[in-house]
């Protein structure tokens, strides 16, 4: 049996499926609630209710659709009993595992990556290494769903060619390396002061987590997980561009091309005498 509206990691929920044979895996997108919605109110029971109450009252089914809904943090919310069929696919329910992933992944709308992209990769591939077939519900429906900014062909690519690149290390104070610079680079960008990007963990970048942590709602543990390192990427997505180095860009260029022009005539006006 499955716990009701209960959230967990994508290691918890492959534990879980190892109990049950399903034939094939479902994927969809909610559309609404997007990525912005979630956001304004990120408590993942609270949608997983409000899902619920609106398959049960508005579509007359006698529970929520989805086995699991996809979190943009990379974790799942439980919903209907594992054993029992969705409400996903006509003609194809039986025996299938239907996942509703939170977001709007049409053209133009919500990106498809980081830690949420990852856990829906590690549980295609999951079902995909047992030979179970992967289906999008716009297969077998007059839909773009799970979004028409997801194409099966590059995301199947991804399943099968065993590479976790989305995967980020947990960091806390005493590691070192790459990672660690990224962070702090993105802490100083952000305005929490991380000090220099030296790739050090140490008592500054610490400070500046939990303060980007305090600001953000999440446990003040200065430990970078999933959670804060999806709140991160949530955060310099929805950076303005820095317009003064754009400006600055655009008119070193311009320089360059009248300098170009300039040579041109040049070179015409020596070929003409």
């Amino acid at each position: 049996m499955n716990d009701l509206d209960k959230v967990i990691s994508i290691d918890g929920l492959l534990n879980m499926l190892a109990k049950y044979n399903h034939k094939e895996l479902h994927l969809h997108h909610t559309w609404r609630p997007d990525h912005e919605t979630y956001f304004k109110k990120p408590d993942p029971l609270y949608w997983q209710a409000a899902m619920r109450r609106y398959h049960k009252e508005n579509n007359g089914w006698n529970d929520i659709g989805q086995h699991v809904t996809l979190l943009p943090d990379g974790r799942f919310v439980t919903g209907r009993d594992f054993g029992r069929d969705p409400a996903s696919i006509k003609g194809y329910n039986t025996k299938a595992f239907a996942v509703e992933m939170l977001g709007d992944f049409d053209i133009g709308r919500d990106p498809f990556d980081g830690p949420q992209k990852r856990s829906a990769i590690l549980l295609a591939r999951w079902f995909d290494k047992r030979g179970r077939y992967i289906r999008f519900h716009r297969e077998s429906a007059a839909k773009t769903c799970p979004g028409s900014s997801i194409n099966k062909y590059d995301f199947m690519k991804e399943v099968r060619d065993g590479d976790d690149k989305y995967a980020q290390p947990t960091l806390r104070r005493g590691s070192r390396g790459e990672t660690v610079k990224a962070l702090q680079d993105a802490l100083n960008k952000l305005g929490y002061k991380a000090g220099e990007v030296d790739g050090i963990f140490g008592p500054k970048t610490e400070s500046a987590v939990k303060a980007f942590q305090k600001a953000n709602k999440l446990v003040q543990d200065g430990i970078v997980g999933p959670l804060t390192w999806a709140a991160l990427d949530k955060a310099i997505k929805a950076l303005k561009p820095d317009t003064g180095s754009v400006i600055s860009r655009l008119t070193e260029l311009e320089n360059k091309t009248k300098q170009i022009l300039s040579e041109i005539q040049n070179i015409k006006k020596s070929l003409s005498k």
